[in-house]
């Protein structure tokens, strides 16, 4: 008796659904709109579940006294939110 063995498939591991679900988020962030280069709009680009504040006010050039007022009015007006991935506070463009 030759049984064919059937192939069980395997689950995939935690490390894997957490990285299929990173390319989910950052295939559905919204776009940002056409507009002359300011520091808002440089900030939003950066706020593509990667950045944290630290990294965002050292990309744009500018002061943590000038990226919290931008990062707080694009908080309040629904445009990002701040997420805790992997111990780190990064943020995500939610709306355009």
């Amino acid at each position: 008796m030759n049984a064919k063995r059937q192939s069980v498939p395997r689950e995939p591991s935690v490390a894997q659904v957490v990285e299929r679900l990173d390319a989910l988020i950052y295939l559905f962030l919204p776009p940002i709109p056409e507009a002359k280069q300011t520091d808002e709009r440089r900030v939003l680009e950066l706020c593509d579940y990667g950045h944290t504040r630290e990294e965002i006010a050292k990309d744009v050039g500018k002061p943590f006294s000038t990226i919290d007022p931008i990062l707080s009015s694009l908080r309040k007006a629904s445009r990002i939110r701040s997420v805790s991935r992997d111990g780190r506070t990064v943020y995500v463009r939610v709306a355009a």
